[in-house]
């Protein structure tokens, strides 16, 4: 009776030590990969941009991500000037390492992005769905980049993922 009230005291043992193991990989896995302090609230801000440069004048929103200077699209208003001004049609999308700011933009057909990785993961961007990029198959870096840019022509909806880490999703919305 003694020898089985010791083998049952063992095996308690030894499962709360499991227990206690599996606990302390879990916290260490969400404190490493899940939890992100970087991440801000879900809100998006967005700037208004305007071009007047045609015979009618178009207001846009446009997301803005704050930690981003790029943040304005210049355009020439000044009718009246015999200059050329050279047109600004490149926006910027940041990687944090975690995900993508902003992970909505809105732009006009003709305008490039460029995605910039600004973390010490591996980015490569490509469009869904993973792994195999088929909704949009000219929208992938093809490897793991530091900065990627992609000129989108035609009007839609391109969802994209960083390839690396898949859960890391965007959304580009051409007009």
């Amino acid at each position: 009776m003694q020898k089985l009230k010791s083998q049952a005291g063992n095996t308690a043992v030894i499962v709360l030590v499991i227990l206690l193991v599996l606990a302390i990989v879990a916290g260490a896995y969400y404190f490493f990969y899940l939890n992100d302090p970087t991440e801000e609230s879900s809100s998006t801000d967005t700037a208004t941009t305007s071009d007047s440069s045609s015979d009618s004048s178009t207001t846009s929103e446009v997301p803005v991500d704050p930690s981003n200077p790029v943040d304005e699209l210049i355009v020439n208003d000044s009718e009246d000037s015999d200059e050329v001004a050279e047109e600004i049609n490149s926006l910027e999308v940041i990687y944090d390492g975690s995900s993508f700011s902003p992970r909505t933009l809105e732009i006009s057909a003709g305008e490039t992005v460029t995605f910039t990785n600004n973390s010490n993961r591996n980015m490569w961007v490509a469009s869904d769905p993973h792994p195999i990029h088929t909704a949009f198959s000219a929208f992938d870096s093809k490897g793991n980049l530091d900065s990627y840019s992609f000129t989108f022509d035609s009007a839609g909806e391109y969802e994209y993922h960083n390839h690396s880490g898949s859960s890391h999703t965007g959304t580009i919305i051409v007009n």
